[in-house]
């Protein structure tokens, strides 16, 4: 009996080489043939309900554009994704895209980024394998199929912790000396030096480059809340709820994170009677999400309390959330997109901070004493924190202002 009508055919190891370099031919022409295209493909750093992996991926597309980009595609790991944000993008599901994945999806990756010049990877928090090492590799695994087809491949705007993932720490060295890797801090820029051996640009954050959006009807009547108390002589303090991940919600619980913010913004409204709070909401991920945050703290809150409090909801645009923080006094948060939108408005910041990625961020500023630690203690603390950073706004402002047109152009140096 013929064997080859009762066992599965495998290509012969010749036969495999020769399909693999006629299939390398033709990525490469139209590679070389893309080359003269105004095109470019994007990762996006996550699946949507980030706000602040919106404003990087609505501003790195913004400024493609504007330097004559006209085909964008954009890479997510979920659709329905950010296409409400960037309607006339491109967009592509890459959600069963795994690190093992069969052969037909690598090539086809691979002729997506053929098809382009260049690629622009949004690094993000993403990159060292600190939440997800498969995560992380995944993305480095699609950095070297593009530009081993001859893609200019960018890694930009991350941050890298201390602790890395060894395994992402080694995929990222061995990409092609072609692929660009730049930071978005001088901290994660040394991390990642040190760690990878790689060389790294200083750049900043490309959400510094996202344009505020003043005139929706989404946002209209926040505007009109935050200026009639601010023309009865009142400061607007803009403060976020969020549990940082797994850094507070290791010590406390969700209800008894909830009950520590009210406890502390209740004291804080009973010291300063010029004093109005809006809540801004930047993540509608995880359990419980800032909105879901936002929404228990304001239900702990006395009425006299709430009649000096503005609770933000969805649905809501990074380009909106920035409008509003323009037209604050301070912010308060532990999101560090959120804290970019408010510097970028020129509004001051105190952070509750974690990973060390504020640090980085601050200094872009040379802001200092504008940090506390995720912790119970910090929330007991919170009226404190948020008085002084009151009582400095005038001078941090002005400080804010001095750098921001620099941190913008360092902003610009991602593209």
């Amino acid at each position: 009996m013929d064997k080859r009508n009762t066992t599965s055919w495998r290509p012969r190891p010749l036969v495999k080489g020769i399909l693999l370099a006629l299939i390398t031919r033709v990525l490469r022409l139209r590679s070389l043939i893309s080359r003269r295209k105004l095109a470019a493909v994007v990762l996006a750093p996550s699946e949507p309900g980030s706000l602040g992996d919106e404003a990087m991926l609505v501003a790195i597309c913004t400024q493609l554009k504007r330097q004559g980009v006209t085909g964008i595609s954009i890479l997510e790991s979920s659709l329905p994704g950010h296409h409400e944000a960037i309607p006339d993008a491109r967009m592509i599901d890459l959600s069963g895209w795994t690190l093992h994945a069969r052969f037909v999806d690598a090539l086809r990756a691979a002729w997506i980024f053929a098809g382009s010049p260049r690629f622009y990877l949004l690094g993000a928090d993403v990159m060292d394998g600190r939440y997800s090492p498969g995560r992380s590799l995944v993305r480095i695994k699609l950095a070297e199929i593009a530009a081993k087809v001859g893609c200019r491949v960018k890694i930009v705007g991350f941050s890298f912790s201390s602790q890395p993932s060894q395994q992402c720490c080694d995929a990222l060295r061995a990409l092609p000396k072609s692929v660009e890797f730049s930071n978005r801090e001088a901290v994660s820029q040394q991390r990642f030096q040190q760690q990878v051996g790689r060389e790294s640009k200083l750049t900043a954050d490309a959400a510094f480059l996202l344009e505020e959006i003043n005139d929706s009807t989404t946002i209209e009547p926040y505007l009109k809340w935050i200026a009639t108390h601010t023309d009865n002589g009142r400061q607007v303090l803009g403060i976020n709820f969020n549990s940082s991940r797994q850094h507070l919600l290791k010590e406390l619980s969700a209800e008894e994170l909830v009950g520590a913010y009210a406890d502390s913004l209740g004291e804080l409204l009973r010291r300063r009677e010029n004093l109005a709070l809006v809540f801004l909401p930047h993540d509608s991920r995880g359990e419980p999400s800032d909105f879901d945050l936002a929404d228990l703290v304001a239900s702990k809150l006395a009425a006299s309390e709430m009649a000096r409090t503005l609770n933000v909801s969805a649905p809501i645009r990074a380009a909106e959330i920035k409008a509003i923080c323009g037209k604050l006094n301070a912010v308060l948060t532990g999101r560090m997109h959120l804290a970019i939108a408010a510097l970028g408005m020129g509004t001051p910041v105190g952070c509750i901070t974690y990973l060390g990625k504020f640090d980085g961020l601050f200094a872009h500023f040379r802001l200092v004493d504008c940090l506390i630690p995720p912790n119970g203690d910090s929330i007991a603390q919170l009226a404190d924190f948020a008085e002084t950073l009151l009582d400095r706004a005038p001078e941090l402002a002005r400080q804010i202002r001095d750098h921001l047109p620099k941190v913008k152009n360092l902003a610009l140096e991602n593209l």
